[in-house]
């Protein structure tokens, strides 16, 4: 594995703990900047949704969306531990999650006011976007970084695409 594509797996490898990070942190901090929302951590705000002790026209199932980053962040950071075929699957849900409860976030809450978005709102939108980088920078990185070696070393020392191909 050549310097170039040991530094970008690094580098994917950090942005994904870093937006596991802030994807589970954000369900701990308050959601919006003002009102009720402010005073309470995202994760009660949507238990108190689920279980429909709120007084806002919203559906009551849209609390599962409260759960959303928590679950992407999980995932990504479980990512790093698999290889193979497996890392691409559990880093593509992690990172569908996480895009899907940002634009949650963003479209339906808090209540339709992009300016009043608070701590958890904010974590979880950047959160989202270390997630969307980390999966651009590995997606640059040679077939073979990504999947691991299976090339037969030569006995010049030189491996050939060729040989990937058969193995």
């Amino acid at each position: 594995m050549g310097f170039r594509s040991d530094g970008l797996r690094r580098s994917a490898t950090a942005c994904s703990v870093v937006a596991a990070s802030f994807l589970v942190v954000s369900i701990t901090r308050p959601p919006a900047r003002s009102g009720v929302a402010s005073t309470i951590s995202m994760h009660e705000l949507f238990d108190l949704l689920l279980a429909g002790n709120l007084p806002v026209p919203v559906p009551r199932w849209l609390g599962i969306f409260g759960y959303l980053p928590a679950l992407g962040g999980g995932l990504l950071l479980l990512a790093e531990a698999a290889r193979g075929r497996l890392r691409v699957v559990v880093r593509s849900v992690g990172l569908a999650l996480a895009v899907v409860s940002v634009v949650a976030i963003v479209w339906f809450g808090p209540w339709h006011a992009p300016g009043n978005l608070g701590a958890g709102s904010w974590l979880a939108l950047v959160g989202a976007a270390c997630a969307l980088l980390g999966a651009a920078i590995e997606s640059f990185a040679p077939m073979k970084a990504r999947f691991g070696a299976t090339t037969a070393d030569r006995t010049n020392g030189e491996q050939h695409v060729l040989s990937t191909l058969r193995d």
